[in-house]
């Protein structure tokens, strides 16, 4: 009886219905064990049909916007394509199915889930913005390649078409005022302190009230 399915790019084991996610040691190790029939069970590789490959993948760590919140996807690289990495107990699995082979990850992998647990992460969870701002440090610091498609400024300014609204409020604001308070949204959003600063006599005051106005009127 076979026991082994494909599910996510991951190889899944399903002996009583559910499916249990084995780390690349695990599955390797079950593999190997079962490399022929024994006692019903065949290895996952066989059942599958599925090749092995010695050649590590390498990954990019992807800091995404999604739905207004913070979050964290892997992709691996094979052949300039991108192939997102599932999630496997609450961390990024460690290796990857792409077209009927079986990849680890390389060791960038290892970096960016060193990092990942020592900022206290979640990955299948939204991040903070003190996570954010804290994760890209560490990156940096590290000098880990990795993308980032958050940068607060430029996601709430380079849209002309997103347009603070709050609703009842009598006044009408420039392009920058607007900015400024989506800006403000967004901090406050994610729960962090900010200052808004920019030359005198530029409506600040306005500005401020428009989303505190906004915020207390949801």
């Amino acid at each position: 009886m076979e026991y082994w399915k494909i599910k996510n790019n991951l190889i899944a084991f399903t002996p009583n219905g559910d499916n249990t996610f084995l780390d690349a040691k695990e599955l390797y190790k079950i593999n190997e064990k079962f490399t022929y029939n024994n006692n019903d069970y065949i290895s996952p590789f066989l059942a599958l049909n599925i090749r092995k490959s010695i050649l590590g993948l390498k990954t990019i760590l992807e800091i995404d916007y999604e739905d207004n919140n913070i979050v964290l996807n892997l992709y691996a690289i094979k052949k300039e394509q991108k192939y997102k990495v599932s999630i496997n107990n609450n961390i990024f699995a460690d290796y990857i199915i792409v077209d009927g082979v079986c990849h680890y990850l390389s060791t960038n992998y290892n970096s960016y889930m060193q990092i990942i647990e020592n900022e206290h992460i979640t990955v299948n969870k939204k991040l903070s913005f003190m996570q954010y701002i804290n994760l890209i440090k560490e990156l940096n610091k590290q000098e880990y390649e990795y993308i980032d498609k958050v940068n607060p400024k430029d996601s709430l300014t380079k849209n002309e078409d997103i347009k603070f609204n709050a609703e009842g409020l009598n006044a009408t604001l420039f392009n920058y005022q607007e900015k400024g308070c989506k800006w403000l949204e967004f901090m406050m959003n994610n729960k962090c302190g900010c200052i808004l600063g920019d030359e005198m006599g530029l409506r600040k005051n306005i500005t401020n009230n428009s989303c505190t106005w906004k915020n207390e009127n949801k």
